[in-house]
């Protein structure tokens, strides 16, 4: 028997196996077709008496489930709309909960949001413990809750600490962590083949089901004494309110500085769930759920998700394969040896400084060591360290080659090979082969900036190593200058450099403003005179935010970077533009172009046409 994206077979003893399989989707989205699938699903096997427990199984060995189809969260126009979608999937996800058919979740890869939600749902979950298996709730970056029961389930699980970290941080855990946990009852090797340890996950998965429905095996989430008797005390109401919830509100005050209310609302609904009636703590996760569909950072944060998605794909490659490239030494350099030769890449890192070369070494064997414990020595085999000989260096055969100095190195660059300089080095004479990357690498975000005679071959070349490494790419020429220079335009007005720092900080930006200045060049003058009096505040931010939009709106306009979605990715990442408006471009949209040309003319600021426009017709 099948659905469109779920399949029914009764295996044997009783067990029926239901996968999983959106035919139309390389993962499996919990959006309404897949939902009125599972519900097809278990339909039949409430009423077939043959069943006597269920084995729930993606088709797909990459993929459990990648959480829920954000497109039908886009489209909802009212709190009570998005409400309903919650208190739908909840009723569904507790009758899974409330069968009197054991049912096991056997997962292998992706198990996000939704996929996490509904595995808590079942009555026993087996996970494959390798790489590509992780199991996280991933709604908080998009400015939302996990909806689904998740709040209410995952805290009465596992410890308070290890539920609000999953809840609060979307961090991925991987399967062996998950054991340890309590989140998975029983981990399952690897085997030769993804198609065998799949398959051997279903076999292993039918006969728990199997021993569940008889007897043979009982469900035992003891946890050892001291820790059940720590986590008991944590959940009891004076120690819950005035120490866990305390203490985790504080954190979300330092890292966010109280720009999303997202964490806030998992604090309280976690609370209603663990101290009010269980009913009681579903209809708040469902209202807060619903409530934060409708909030700008919600879909400022769903928009930057869009964003990452595209610039994730590669978009600017000719399709050659990357398999050696070279780094000069330079501050960045072991960071960038660590991510490639990581991903396979073997790498030449060369320099004159023999100690800063070794320590370069070490920084990137610890990196690979904390990654990979058990293959370390044989990532290491790919790095090669060159110190500088009466011949220069030996870069013949790397494809490419990261340049401090590209004076100093050209000419032990390969023919065809490409030459990757800082954003703001200076522009060589011939550039056929020669490009500039601003690489943050810690956010995993590059922009390719060609130079005016870049071959196309060169942009595809460094684009290839870009997606190699995984990271989001945006080819054009934007360095936000405009906000750099207002800032240094703030002090010769009088406004201290601490003072930009911390309220550009204030406001959302990652970094301080006038800091990051200094960092991309510009030489901070001495604090001016205060004349008319120093700007407040609340106009220091704005002013700053409108020098940041009105040039990322211009850049736009002019073709200098391709879209809306590239602009506002780019700058949240490398810029650090505060991540509750979702870049300049959604800005414009949420706080709205009228408005803002109207405060950038009381700030005696002059508007780009684009945004004039823009504001004519609002």
């Amino acid at each position: 028997m099948a659905g469109k994206s779920v399949s029914l077979s009764i295996v044997r003893d009783g067990v029926c196996v239901v996968r999983i399989n959106d035919v139309c989707s390389k993962v499996n989205a919990l959006g309404k077709s897949l939902s009125e699938d599972l519900r097809w699903a278990f339909d039949q096997i409430e009423n077939d008496d043959s069943v006597r427990s269920v084995v729930l199984i993606s088709g797909k060995p990459g993929c459990f489930f990648a959480g829920a189809d954000i497109s039908m969260l886009q489209k909802t126009t009212s709190v009570d709309e998005a409400t309903k979608i919650s208190r739908d999937a909840q009723t569904y996800f507790d009758r899974i909960e409330h069968s009197p058919k054991p049912v096991v979740a056997a997962i292998m890869g992706t198990c996000m949001g939704a996929g996490v939600e509904i595995a808590l749902a079942c009555h026993f979950r087996i996970a494959v413990n390798n790489a590509s298996t992780v199991l996280s709730l991933p709604e908080v970056k998009l400015g939302l809750l996990p909806g689904a029961g998740g709040t209410q389930r995952l805290p009465k699980l596992v410890a308070i600490g290890d539920a609000l970290d999953m809840l609060l941080t979307a961090r991925n855990v991987k399967p062996l962590r998950a054991k340890q946990m309590g989140l998975v009852d029983l981990l399952v090797e690897e085997h030769q083949g993804t198609e065998e340890t799949h398959d051997y996950l279903q076999d292993l998965a039918v006969e728990v089901a199997k021993g569940l429905s008889n007897g043979e095996i009982k469900v035992k989430r003891s946890k050892p004494f001291f820790e059940g008797l720590c986590n008991a005390i944590l959940t009891t109401k004076p120690a819950l309110e005035h120490l866990v919830l305390k203490r985790a509100r504080g954190n979300i005050d330092l890292l966010s500085g109280g720009h999303f209310p997202a964490p806030y609302e998992i604090l309280n609904v976690v609370k209603a769930g663990l101290l009010e009636q269980r009913d009681y703590g579903y209809k708040k996760e469902a209202e807060a759920f619903g409530r934060l569909t409708q909030t700008d950072q919600c879909k400022a944060l769903i928009g930057l998700f869009m964003a990452q998605t595209s610039c994730k794909k590669n978009r600017y490659g000719n399709g050659q394969k990357i398999s050696k490239i070279a780094i000069q030494l330079d501050e960045n350099a072991a960071n960038l040896a660590a991510i490639s030769v990581d991903k396979g890449i073997q790498v030449v890192l060369f320099g004159e400084d023999k100690q800063a070369l070794h320590q370069a070494k070490e920084s990137i064997a610890l990196q690979l060591k904390r990654h990979h414990p058990r293959e370390f020595a044989s990532f290491m085999e790919n790095l090669i360290v060159l110190d500088k000989t009466a011949k220069g260096w030996d870069l013949s055969e790397c494809q490419v080659v990261f340049c401090k100095d590209y004076e100093q190195v050209k000419e032990y660059i390969a023919d065809g090979a490409v030459a990757v300089l800082g954003p703001r080095s200076d522009i060589p004479v011939n550039t056929e082969h020669v490009l500039f990357l601003r690489y943050n690498i810690k956010n995993h975000m590059a922009q390719i900036i060609p130079l005016p005679r870049t071959l196309k071959d060169s942009i595809g070349i460094v684009a290839n190593l870009l997606a190699a490494q995984k990271a989001m790419v945006v080819k054009g020429k934007f360095d936000a200058n405009g906000l750099y220079k207002e800032a240094m335009k703030l002090t010769e007005e009088g406004v201290p450099p601490k003072d930009i720092d911390a309220f550009s900080k204030a406001y959302g930006f990652t970094s301080g403003v006038l800091s990051d200045a200094q960092k991309e060049g510009f030489a901070v003058q001495p604090v001016g005179s205060a004349g008319e009096g120093v700007p407040s505040k609340e106009d220091i931010q704005m002013r700053l935010m409108c020098a940041f939009v009105n040039e990322a709106i211009l850049c736009v306009e002019n073709g200098d970077v391709e879209s809306t979605h590239d602009m506002d990715m780019l700058s949240v990442a490398a810029f650090g533009f505060p991540a509750q408006w979702g870049g300049p471009c959604r800005f414009v949209d949420l706080f709205g172009a009228t408005q803002l040309v109207s405060e950038m003319e009381r700030l005696g600021m002059t508007p780009c046409a684009a945004l004039e426009a823009s504001a004519r017709f609002q």
